[in-house]
């Protein structure tokens, strides 16, 4: 199995390319950084500085430049009131202007490179590894956008170098994830964040959980989520969201549900036959971007099951 975090092939493009043309950091500066960051220097980004000290800015044949010692000292200590501690984000790579990218240094997706914003700032992981961050990044020329690099994560496997490994490690970290205990609204929203990002298509279903989560914003985000991938699965436990009484997650689930499509239909129409539901134009929505007909009449959303089918109205609690 390959080391993730040998960089020695890595370091050979950058010299070739003119990107490691500085002198190393030296081990008194190395020091600094550690105390800087308050907490070891990752071990890939330590055996880039033990090459050369950064890339200077007019010295790049990348989109993103590793930033030399002094920078990576300064720039850590602007972004302590940004960053959340939680996140453990040590940034060491610029594209110049507000593009950052950086090395968890702790927490259960230590090792995991995350690229932020300033401004717009996301913490969950992009790369598995600062190695495959670099190999990403060498893919691209200098006038290319750094948001262009074939990320990791959200999960995907289509762009796999090595399948069984990434899947194996993304299964790990999947579970270390969900045995993370650290509490805290920081805490649960990066647990959130960071497993939207990490678990693949295939195992969906390890997010349903969190579709009526305590924080409105998880909870939304969970949704959207779900619908984009189209996990017919999770209809049930959307639906418990959308009718219920919570604005932003409720609105939310409709919209994973209209994005569903037909697989959600007769799961609402068995949940309209049980009785009332809490809003029945919502209800109204799913159905009609999943191809029912329905209409609103005289007051009331109706539908119907076919063309030469009766309207049915749809029940509706008081409110």
């Amino acid at each position: 199995m390959n080391d993730p975090d040998d960089v020695t092939a890595i370091l050979a493009e950058l010299r070739r390319r003119g990107d490691g043309a500085r002198p190393p950091a030296s081990a008194a500066s190395l020091e600094r950084l550690g105390a800087a960051l308050d907490a070891a220097v990752p071990a890939p980004i330590l055996a880039l500085y033990r090459a050369f000290d950064g890339t200077p800015p007019s010295g790049s044949s990348l989109p993103m430049r590793l930033l030399s010692v002094d920078e990576a000292v300064a720039l850590r200590a602007s972004t302590r009131s940004w960053v959340p501690a939680i996140a453990g984000l040590r940034f060491f790579f610029t594209d110049g202007q507000s593009g950052l990218a950086g090395v968890a240094v702790s927490g259960p997706v230590a090792g995991t490179v995350a690229t932020a914003i300033q401004g717009r700032p996301s913490y969950a992981p992009r790369f598995r590894s600062a190695a495959r961050f670099l190999t990403a990044l060498l893919e691209l020329d200098e006038d290319d956008d750094w948001e262009e690099m074939r990320f990791d994560y959200p999960a995907t496997r289509a762009d796999a170098i090595d399948e069984a490994v990434d899947e194996a490690a993304d299964d790990a970290l999947v579970q270390r994830l969900e045995r993370w205990t650290a509490g805290g609204p920081d805490a649960r929203a990066h647990r959130v964040a960071c497993l939207l990002a990490v678990v693949p298509p295939s195992q969906a279903g390890r997010l349903v959980a969190h579709v009526d989560d305590p924080d409105d914003q998880l909870a939304d985000a969970a949704c959207a989520h779900l619908g984009k991938l189209g996990f017919a699965a999770a209809v049930p436990r959307l639906l418990d969201v959308a009718f219920g009484d919570r604005g932003v997650p409720a609105g939310a689930a409709v919209g994973a549900l209209m994005t569903i499509g037909k697989p959600a239909i007769a799961p609402t129409l068995a949940r309209l036959a049980s009785g009332p539901v809490s809003n029945a134009r919502a209800a109204a929505s799913i159905l009609d971007r999943a191809g029912v007909d329905v209409r609103e009449h005289e007051g009331r959303w109706q539908y119907r099951e076919g063309e030469k089918a009766a309207w049915r109205a749809i029940p509706e609690r008081e409110a």
